[in-house]
């Protein structure tokens, strides 16, 4: 395997880089480095001067950031310079600066997002680690319009939002209908090579406004760097 570095990943997947104003989902099996993914994308964009508000619904933003300094970058240093903002939607007791006193309660949230944002130097990329913990809080329905009426939002701001979702969580139902609210969806799965040797896969289902390369790669997650995408799988 020709090894791709972390930041090279989404170049890899879309070589001519992703527009301002793209809401993407990414669908993964548990423990497939579906959060690994986000974490690299916060740094891809801190090192690029950018703004990242990165909601933490499934684990503490203490736990998160032990989970960021495994890619060799300290997560605190960037919340100091006000370039990171970790909102905690996990717990609603928390002491963080940033956090949901009701954390049932989605629209909530995207108040408490989209008035973050205002306050931060663009450019923006949001991640919400993950939406399926947060969706799962409420009806279909609501989680449907809530989903469009963010995402609207966020694309009017020129902001590039993930949300990371874990597949078989939800209905069929809600995952097509919602992924229509999302410019681009991203889906990580394992499979399973030559011998019965496990892989993880990462393919491009849809992207909108920019080129992207749809055929399944496979990766690897290492200690930091993260994800790692095979590049030599197509070259002949």
């Amino acid at each position: 395997m020709e090894a791709a570095e972390a930041i090279e990943v989404m170049d890899i997947l879309f070589p001519r880089g992703i527009p301002l104003g793209t809401c993407m989902m990414v669908n993964g099996d548990a423990g497939i480095g579906t959060s690994t993914l986000g974490y690299q994308l916060t740094l891809e964009g801190l090192k690029r001067g950018e703004s990242v508000i990165y909601v933490c619904a499934d684990l503490e933003p203490e736990r998160i950031r032990q989970a960021m300094s495994y890619l060799n970058f300290k997560p605190d240093v960037y919340e100091k310079e006000g370039k990171l903002i970790l909102i905690d939607a996990c717990d609603p007791d928390s002491e963080e600066n940033h956090r949901i006193s009701d954390i049932t309660n989605i629209q909530l949230l995207s108040s408490k997002i989209l008035s973050t944002a205002r306050g931060l130097d663009a450019p923006i990329r949001i991640i919400q680690d993950s939406a399926t913990a947060l969706v799962l809080r409420d009806t279909d329905d609501s989680v449907t319009r809530h989903v469009y009426n963010l995402n609207k939002n966020l694309r009017k701001m020129q902001l590039i939002s993930l949300d990371i979702y874990t597949s078989g969580a939800h209905s069929d139902k809600l995952i097509s209908s919602i992924s229509n609210a999302y410019d681009g969806v991203i889906r990580m799965y394992g499979g399973t090579k030559a011998g019965g040797i496990p892989t993880r896969n990462i393919q491009v289902v849809k992207m909108r406004m920019t080129l992207n390369d749809p055929r399944p790669r496979t990766f690897v997650i290492r200690h930091g760097i993260g994800v790692i995408i095979d590049k030599s799988a197509y070259e002949v």
